[in-house]
């Protein structure tokens, strides 16, 4: 891994959104950061002392733009590992852009996105697995997610991923020495070697089942509406949501696209989808509808099958329930506030069923902890089997994590079987070197440019 530890041009950004608010934060990093401030705020002090706030105008020329409270973090002790100022001014996109550009013409450039974290990361302020979860904890969904980004941003990927290969580079180096100075330590022990190697592989294997855990905490669960029109689908993705996120129609076929929005449930982000109402479209625009409807009904988690319990079962009811039978799925009887009159008579059994109005929010709550229940017992049996929240936080790794991991547990599976074959040594190390080297590219110890770069560019700028 390289380390930059100096960079020639100091860069600034606006740090928080923009937008009108009560406060906005300009951040300036790197080594001319005093200079390029100091001539802009009339007051600055001449010996200013890190971490202390300070009060002051901000000027261009004889103008007056600003009142601001700044402070000054000299290196290393600051975010980027560089001479940061932050300048805390009030929050309207016009005056923010003013300062930002009168620092620019002071001689600091715009900074990319995300580099002033990649500049934390080049500087040894913290590892690749920190600075992507710097990014998750800005993105996340819900409360859980934030308790994950946390838990990973204070280290405790990193620490697990250290001690694997810290243990890996032990078991490396006893295999070199055998290789160079077999006649003086005798020949290796297989069984113990083996016995190391499993044991491992194990915790590899524990973190790349936490890939699972993490893509559901990072992307959510994919939760489909499906029905014929007129059902009510748009309503209870309103009742779901708690507002009016979709206009309602009594006009059968009002919905031709498909509508997301995020749900926090328990902890769980649902991305829950309403969809064009499935019969025999009639035109080109409602044919798309439900084209996209039948896609999202292949790709969801779950499906929330809903029919109007106020009228019997239709041909189009009895071709969508065709439709889900294979998939995971629970029936909602709508319209109950207009009378329950809808019969199943053996047409389909629904692994659960929920009565509701979404009209006026009646059966609402069961449904949510229902659809929890069910989205737990559907998770414990697949990617959060053995999930434990208050133990494996630290395990919910993400798909560049888990490519490494993957080929490092491809590299033991391979040193595994030389070792049974009674292979010669120096085979076996050669695999060991590239479990280690895919180890290390989990937290940046071993990686190229080029990922550094791919990482940081999904950042926005002023992080």
């Amino acid at each position: 891994m390289f380390h930059v530890k100096h960079f020639e041009d100091t860069i600034v950004a606006v740090a928080t959104p923009l937008g009108v608010g009560g406060v906005g934060v300009i951040r300036v990093s790197g080594g001319r950061a005093l200079e390029i401030v100091r001539p802009s705020i009339k007051n600055f002090p001449q010996d200013i002392i890190p971490r202390r706030l300070y009060h002051g105008w901000f000027h261009i020329e004889d103008k007056l733009i600003d009142e601001v409270l700044f402070y000054f973090m000299k290196a290393p002790e600051s975010y980027t590992g560089e001479d940061v100022v932050e300048i805390s001014g009030h929050g309207g996109p016009v005056v923010l852009c003013t300062m930002l550009e009168a620092l620019i013409q002071n001689g600091a450039r715009l900074a990319e996105k995300g580099e002033f974290t990649k500049r934390a990361f080049l500087n040894g302020k913290i590892d690749l697995a920190q600075a992507e979860a710097i990014a998750d904890l800005i993105s996340a969904k819900t409360s859980l997610g934030v308790e994950v980004s946390a838990s990973q941003l204070s280290g405790s990927l990193s620490n697990k991923i250290s001690s694997l290969r810290k243990a890996l580079l032990e078991v490396l180096a006893g295999v070199e020495v055998v290789i160079d100075f077999s006649e003086d330590v005798g020949e290796l022990d297989f069984s113990a070697l083996r016995e190391k190697l499993v044991s491992i592989m194990d915790e590899v294997d524990g973190l790349i089942a936490g890939a699972k855990q993490g893509k559901v905490l990072r992307e959510g669960l994919r939760v489909t509406i499906l029905g014929k029109p007129n059902v009510g689908k748009s309503s209870l993705l309103n009742a779901l949501v708690g507002k009016n996120r979709v206009i309602v129609s009594d006009l059968p076929g009002t919905t031709r696209d498909t509508i997301e929005e995020v749900i926090n449930l328990n902890g769980l982000p649902l991305v829950v989808i309403d969809t064009a109402g499935i019969r025999h479209p009639k035109d080109k625009a409602e044919e798309f509808g439900v084209e996209r409807a039948r896609v999202e009904a292949e790709g969801a988690d779950l499906i929330l099958l809903i029919v109007d319990a106020s009228s019997n079962l239709t041909e189009e009811d009895l071709m969508i329930f065709d439709l889900v039978k294979n998939k995971r799925w629970v029936l909602v009887l709508n319209k109950i506030d207009l009378g329950l009159k809808v019969k199943l008579n053996g047409f389909v059994t629904p692994p659960r069923k929920f009565e509701v109005s979404a009209l006026y929010g009646k059966g609402i709550d069961d449904l949510r902890l229902g659809m929890f229940e069910y989205v737990c017992s559907d998770l414990a049996a697949g990617p959060f089997k053995g999930y434990d929240s208050s133990k494996n936080f630290s395990s919910l790794v993400n798909a560049r994590h888990l490519n490494c991991l993957l080929r490092a547990k491809e590299s033991l599976s391979r040193a595994l079987k030389l070792i049974e074959d009674n292979a010669q040594e120096v085979l076996v190390a050669i695999d060991l070197k590239e479990a280690v080297l895919a180890l290390g590219e989990v937290c940046g110890e071993e990686v190229s440019e080029e990922v550094i770069n791919t990482i940081f560019e999904k950042f926005c700028v002023g992080k």
